[in-house]
């Protein structure tokens, strides 16, 4: 397999599994029918910028700096939930999210969630002290219902 190709898949691997060790990562390259030696999967991994992040289960494995990125603001969003919002309420594809009065903290959550690339949200509307969460379906709405529920109750 080419170099190129074989980065790609690296890429896909560990954004998609828990890859701890390089001998895990060889692993799942064979899985694929890819034969690699230990060492080009060393160069592999420093090419890419993977490095061993601590996740939200705790245990490390790889990432990659995308999914880094993505984690903090995870991360920053929870906080951000469990430290503003009072409650949440869902009326078929929106949730009605309540924040103290006159904290004016809705609009920043808002902006946290339109940036977050979270596919259960089509668009935020926030007032001063609630912020309205527009999902394409009841479903989404759902999930977005227990991620903020899960929040506070971290």
């Amino acid at each position: 397999m080419h170099r190129e190709k074989r980065l790609d898949l690296i890429k896909k691997i560990v954004d998609s599994k828990k890859i701890a060790t390089q001998e895990d990562l060889l692993a799942a390259l064979k899985n694929e029918g890819v034969v690699a030696t230990q060492a080009t999967v060393s160069r592999d991994i420093k090419t890419l910028g993977l490095f061993k992040s601590v996740k939200a289960d705790g245990t490390k494995c790889y990432v990659t700096p995308y999914e880094q990125k993505k984690e903090k603001k995870l991360n920053k969003i929870h906080e951000a939930i469990r430290s503003n919002v009072t409650g949440v309420e869902r009326i078929a594809w929106l949730n009605i999210v309540r924040m103290p009065l006159n904290s004016n903290y809705a609009n920043a959550l808002g902006s946290l969630f339109d940036t977050s690339n979270m596919p259960e949200i089509v668009g935020t509307l926030a007032g001063n002290d609630t912020l309205v969460i527009i999902s394409r379906s009841e479903d989404d709405a759902i999930k977005m219902k227990q991620f903020i529920l899960e929040s506070i109750n971290k």
